[in-house]
């Protein structure tokens, strides 16, 4: 295989296969994460989201974005059919 004429996704595809099969997905996984490792402390950090807004608050919020995508989406539509 001449790795020079590979894309660069095609190069890392292959990597990736080549990872899977030697190790598996758990140790694909593992190998990820010691990759990328994260940084803070997650624990601590995640209640400065979550107790900022009540789960009614967050999911009306989530509608209102789903309307208004729900309406972009239509309005889109439109525009190219009336081209």
């Amino acid at each position: 295989m001449n790795t020079k004429t590979l894309t660069g996704r095609a190069m890392r595809a292959k990597a990736v296969n080549a990872l899977l099969r030697e190790v598996g997905p758990a140790g694909y996984v593992r190998f990820l994460q010691d990759l990328y490792p994260g940084h803070g402390n997650y624990t601590e950090e995640r209640h400065s989201w979550l107790d900022a807004e009540s789960f009614e608050e967050v999911s009306q919020a989530l509608l209102r974005m789903g309307l208004e995508e729900s309406s972009k989406v239509r309005s889109d539509r439109r525009k190219r059919r009336s081209r």
